[in-house]
């Protein structure tokens, strides 16, 4: 039984999926009317899960929804292969970052006695 998110929900996700495709559209990278869309829509069997949703601008997002015919496979591999390498590329991002985070430093522990 998957549990639907509600809108508020949702929205409380919109900052971290912003984050994590770069505050763009991940089909065209554009940067306004961005909207969450789900990958595989609900009607579909798709649920509300982060790995389902992407952000998508409005434009990109009505023609996902409105494709009903054989170039909507189409335009879904590409969605698909824009957003794997958008998570790919926020994923190397956040590693470097990560990495140059500063280590702590063992305690000498000469003061424990």
């Amino acid at each position: 039984m998957v549990i639907r998110k509600n809108k508020r929900q949702l929205k409380k996700l919109r900052p971290f999926l912003l984050d994590k495709f770069g505050h763009k559209c991940v089909n065209c990278g554009a940067v306004d009317d961005l909207q969450i869309d789900h990958i595989q829509p609900l009607s579909s069997g798709g649920t509300d899960d982060v790995d389902n949703l992407q952000i998508l601008c409005g434009d990109c997002n009505r023609r996902k929804a409105g494709a009903k015919n054989p170039m909507h496979q189409i335009v879904n591999e590409m969605l698909d292969q824009r957003r794997v390498a958008m998570r790919d590329q926020w994923a190397a991002e956040n590693e470097e970052m990560y990495r140059n985070t500063p280590k702590l430093q063992p305690c000498s522990q000469s003061h424990l006695g």
